[in-house]
């Protein structure tokens, strides 16, 4: 849209609705009018890409193929400007063009911007906009091969934090005080590990710490005996 057309057809619609009788079909027809400009002059003149700048030397690719360059620029949605870089071919083939290069605050900016730009800087850029990085899709997360463990496997077993049986050899106030700073967790591993008790570990796991330390103490005791007593024989 031509803007000073634009600017001429708001004139005329001013001296029409001036002389529309208020409430005619001739000044509803001129609200609709008036409720398209407003929709549409905001349109006018955003988002129009702009040459910034022409560089005088040509760039060269790494086939020996030659660009003139030129810088572009345009305005963002939010109002920033953004700039990029256009490689024409001397033989006349289809242009090319870098990614976003840079983001201003404005065309002023943008343009200062294209000003600084050297000839090895834009020797990369024709370079990027000839081979384009390209992202890789994501590959989907591998997916497990069974919905379950093996069948029949059994419970893990639980390695006990400690062993009694050589804790104990070295003094049976060692072992209590080993046993008294652990957790009830690890006393029912102990017992479990050591098979120290027929107690289902349901049951074991609501016995108190105390009562487990003895539980332990007393088992190790008893096995301790036995195997003196076998050895004795």
């Amino acid at each position: 849209m031509n803007v000073s057309n634009l600017g001429a057809g708001i004139e005329r619609l001013h001296a029409v609705n001036d002389r529309a009788r208020p409430g005619s079909k001739q000044a509803t027809g001129i609200q609709w009018l008036w409720a398209v400009i407003v929709l549409q002059e905001p349109i006018v003149g955003r988002h129009m890409a702009e040459v910034l700048l022409e560089y005088a030397e040509s760039v060269r690719s790494r086939d020996g193929r030659t660009f003139a360059a030129r810088a572009c620029g345009g305005p963002m949605d939010d109002a920033r400007w953004q700039g990029w870089i256009e490689f024409v071919p001397a033989d006349g083939g289809p242009a090319v063009r870098s990614g976003r290069e840079t983001t201003q605050p404005n065309r002023t900016d943008t343009e200062y911007w294209a000003t600084g730009l050297t000839p090895v800087y834009l020797q990369g850029a024709l370079e990027r906009a000839l081979s384009p990085l390209s992202r890789p899709t994501p590959s989907a997360p591998p997916r497990p091969s069974f919905n379950g463990p093996a069948p029949g496997t059994g419970t893990p077993a639980r390695d006990g934090v400690l062993n009694p049986f050589s804790v104990y050899r070295k003094g049976e106030s060692l072992l209590r005080n080993q046993l008294s700073a652990l957790s009830a967790w690890h006393l029912v591993n102990i017992i479990e590990a050591y098979d120290l008790s027929v107690e289902r570990r349901a049951d074991l796991e609501v016995t108190p710490e105390s009562v487990l330390v003895e539980r332990i103490v007393s088992a190790v005791q008893k096995r301790a005996a036995d195997d003196t007593s076998t050895r004795r024989r």
